[in-house]
């Protein structure tokens, strides 16, 4: 019985130092995953709150892309003289 114990507790060793590796490089990739997720969010976000302040743009004149993530982007546009920024639906670029 000592045999077992001592077996099994060299196979969860082995085990162990086998797997760390590859648990470290998943570790990395999620939070990596994590930290994209969070900025296309936060992009999201910025881009929906402009779009309440200022609008949805519904001309022809585009000059710049900026935050192009999901279904939305925002663009600087300019009106009667003015540049200023807009949210814009993506697909319509």
């Amino acid at each position: 019985m000592k045999r077992f114990y001592w077996g099994l507790f060299l196979g969860v060793l082995i085990s162990s130092c086998a797997f760390h590796p590859l648990l470290k490089l998943e570790q990395e990739s999620k939070y990596e995953f994590g930290r994209n997720q969070g900025y296309g969010m936060g992009a999201l976000d910025v881009a929906t709150q402009i779009g309440k302040e200022f609008g949805k743009d519904g001309t022809d004149v585009r000059h710049s892309w900026y935050l192009p993530i999901k279904d939305t982007a925002l663009v600087a546009v300019e009106i009667n003289g003015v540049r200023t920024i807009r949210e814009v639906d993506y697909d319509q670029r």
